[in-house]
This record gives structure tokens, C-alpha cells and sequence, in this order.
């Protein structure tokens, strides 16, 4: 695998994304499925706001406990998240090219798609303010 596998036809050579491309993207269902749920729409935002674009699934855990505590004042299950990344969503992003997940050595690194984040950042600015 090489970095032209991950190459978006929906970003420009800068990552950024075009209004026209992601008009398609939402057209087709297949970036906002990414972001359906609150957990994938975590861990892409963990990568944005993050300095490098490697972590681990034990770091990308602790930001969504941490993300869950802050938003409802509970402590979740951290098992559960865990296992939630490991066998549904860090796979599903994979599938699409967002992230290469190591199940072995459970590394992340994400791969920038202009558009997705886009998308996330319209999603984020359409959240109740109670949230």
C-alpha cells in the first residue's frame, strides 16, 4: 500500500475540498455514513485537532472517554469504547481510506480528506449549544 492508494478524487492538491466535490460527497452517502456516528465523528475530530497523524487506540480511547465524561458528566465504559473502535469503527474507516489501522500493533494514521473534515466542522457548527 502506498499514499497514492489513498489519494481523494474530492480534495484539492492542498486537502482542501471544493464546494462542487463536496456536494458530491454528500450526494453519494458514502462521507456522511462515516460521520453518522458519534464515535467515528470522534475520532476524525481527534486527528484534526491533533499535531501528528499517528496515535494509538489506547490514546484515541482516552479522548473519547474524556469526550463522553465532558459532555454528560459520567464516566463511560471504557471497555466498551474500546472494543467499539477496535472491531466496528477504526475498521470501517479503514475500509474507506481514512485511517490505516494495525490490529497487531494497534496504530492509527490518519489520512486527510479535505472534504470529510468539512463536512465534520458543518456538522459540529449545526450541534445544540447544550452539547
Amino acid at each position: 500500500m502506498n499514499d497514492n492508494d489513498f489519494d481523494s478524487d474530492e480534495s484539492t492538491a492542498d486537502g482542501q475540498c471544493e464546494t462542487t466535490d463536496l456536494e458530491n460527497a454528500l450526494s453519494t452517502g458514502a462521507r456522511p455514513e462515516l460521520l453518522a456516528h458519534p464515535y467515528r465523528r470522534g475520532i476524525l475530530q481527534y486527528f484534526v485537532d491533533a499535531a501528528d497523524e499517528t496515535s494509538s487506540v489506547g490514546d484515541v480511547t482516552t479522548h473519547l472517554v474524556d469526550r463522553e465524561r465532558n459532555r454528560t458528566g459520567d464516566r463511560p465504559d471504557r471497555d466498551r469504547i474500546e472494543i467499539a473502535l477496535s472491531h466496528v469503527h477504526l475498521p470501517k474507516l479503514a475500509e474507506a481510506g481514512i485511517v490505516e489501522y494495525d490490529v497487531r500493533s494497534r496504530g492509527i494514521r490518519y489520512r486527510r480528506d479535505g472534504c470529510l473534515e468539512e463536512l465534520l466542522e458543518r456538522l459540529r457548527c449545526d450541534r445544540p449549544v447544550d452539547e
